[in-house]
């Protein structure tokens, strides 16, 4: 894309709501990183939301040009120079995380160079397996025979938590309220991606289907939108993924939020399958379905769950289906249909009226509590490389690196990190300004404006867990730094 480094060059994320983005990673199984430099290092914001998604991530090794031809005169001169470029290679997909490498020597190359070329494809193949199992070393490009379908199932184990983020957008919100109005890009943000299928020129009557990036947020930047037209009496369901979760028998417990308007509503239909090779299909809804009801399995109503500080009218539901040990959760579903008249009044004949829903989130998970977070005195929080600078008006910005880890044992338990800072003023805190997120126990803080009268500034790092959960910002771990007379 564009040479590769662009918007994806950023650890932490940019502000281009248009960054280019994938997210139709079912189709995808082995990704590769490409730019014209003679090594393409995948930036960590691919190889995190791919190996999330199930999919494997190649970095690029590239001769073109004159300058490749000289390379590989260096490269291919002995049997012992092409095992060191080899082994580095194998270092350092192996040190930063990704899959392999997809060789593409693009230069002429003298007969006499080509044993060595394949014994440097053998040796970097043997250490790529050797350092990361399962890697990959590729078969120059050939030409793609015929589409081959679906390439990936998720999800595959619980808890599975989704907010559609795509990675980019325009604001960014948690657990319901907005957190900021500011564009932004960071694909390691991105959730588990929906297995949408696209209608080029859909029917009359077809509820369209996709991830809207412009509508207020549940969490992230995005959440899946239904919008047509639907009958009174019809139903439309939409397959959100494909999944392999072998089950216990256990309760599991399934929590969403969704926005919609008038009567339009919107339920789960969840499928499984036995030991005995029996499928079964589940509708969890909040509403009355049951002249729907001979279309599946069987329904479960869920109920409504307060969270204090939710906003912009998401609605959050939640209902437990208790599979038998061995069952296997194959698919899932949005189900999008229309309340029941409650009136003693005849219903007006409508053949068919506007529809609108947005699915926020989506949880699954085995137990009905939420984890019990650590204590904020579990951690350590430290600021290094602290850099002040002065300002107009008294103003400065203030650049630092927070740090953070366990005293004891480790952070496993979190997928991730968000930061947010209070600005203290004569002992009065502002309210708990968004700075980022982040997937490793680091945040840079790059050029933040602090007012003159700030006295003192309170970082907060903020443990989310796999299933979505959030700790509360006032136990999470905070560390201050003194701005007063600084700069």
């Amino acid at each position: 894309m564009e040479g590769g480094y662009v918007d994806d060059k950023w650890v932490q994320g940019g502000t281009n709501p248009e960054a280019y983005a994938i997210w139709h990673w079912y189709l995808i199984d082995v990704f590769v990183y490409f730019s014209h430099s003679l090594v393409a290092l995948p930036p960590p914001c691919w190889i995190k939301t791919a190996h999330r998604h199930g999919v494997k991530v190649l970095g690029t090794f590239i001769a073109e040009w004159d300058e490749g031809r000289v390379i590989c005169d260096r490269l291919l001169s002995t049997k012992e120079s092409a095992h060191l470029y080899a082994e580095r290679l194998a270092e350092l997909a192996d040190s930063l995380g990704f899959d392999g490498w997809l060789i593409n020597i693009e230069v002429r190359l003298d007969i006499k160079q080509i044993p060595i070329l394949k014994e440097f494809v053998s040796h970097l193949n043997e250490n790529m397996h050797s350092l990361v199992p399962g890697s990959l070393v590729i078969c120059w490009w050939a030409l793609v025979a015929k589409s081959w379908g679906i390439l990936q199932n998720y999800p595959k184990k619980l808890p599975f938590y989704t907010n559609f983020d795509q990675g980019r957008g325009y604001h960014f919100s948690i657990d319901g309220r907005k957190v900021s109005d500011d564009p932004c890009c960071n694909i390691s943000c991105q959730g588990f991606q929906p297995f949408l299928e696209f209608a080029d020129n859909p029917s009359p009557g077809i509820i369209q289907t996709l991830v809207d990036l412009t509508e207020a947020s549940h969490s992230g930047g995005g959440n899946i939108t239904f919008e047509g037209t639907l009958g009174d009496n019809a139903f439309f369901a939409r397959r959100l993924f494909l999944g392999e979760i072998p089950l216990e028998n256990l309760p599991i417990f399934c929590t969403y939020s969704v926005r919609s308007e008038g009567d339009s509503q919107l339920g789960l239909s969840l499928h499984f399958s036995s030991t005995r090779h029996e499928s079964t299909t589940i509708l969890l809804t909040s509403g009355d379905f049951n002249q729907f009801s001979g279309k599946f399995s069987k329904v479960i109503p869920t109920h409504r769950l307060e969270r204090p500080g939710n906003s912009c009218g998401w609605v959050l539901q939640e209902g437990s289906i208790a599979p038998e040990k061995g069952d296997i959760l194959t698919e899932i579903q949005a189900v999008c249909y229309r309340s029941k008249y409650e009136s003693s009044e005849p219903r007006p004949a409508r053949s068919s009226v506007k529809y609108f829903a947005e699915l926020g989130h989506l949880t699954i998970r085995t137990s009905e509590k939420n984890l019990d977070f650590l204590p904020s005195s579990s951690w350590l929080v430290d600021g290094q490389f602290i850099k002040w600078v002065s300002g107009s008006r008294g103003s400065k910005t203030l650049s630092v690196k927070i740090v953070w880890k366990l005293k004891h044992g480790t952070s496993t338990a979190f997928s991730k990190y968000n930061i947010y800072v209070k600005k203290v003023t004569k002992h009065v805190e502002e309210v708990a300004e968004y700075l980022g997120t982040a997937y490793v126990e680091a945040f840079y803080v790059s050029d933040l404006v602090v007012p003159s009268e700030t006295s003192s500034l309170k970082f907060i790092v903020q443990m989310c867990a796999a299933d979505g959960t959030c700790q509360n910002l006032d136990d999470s771990p905070t560390f201050t730094v003194d701005a007063e007379g600084r700069a």
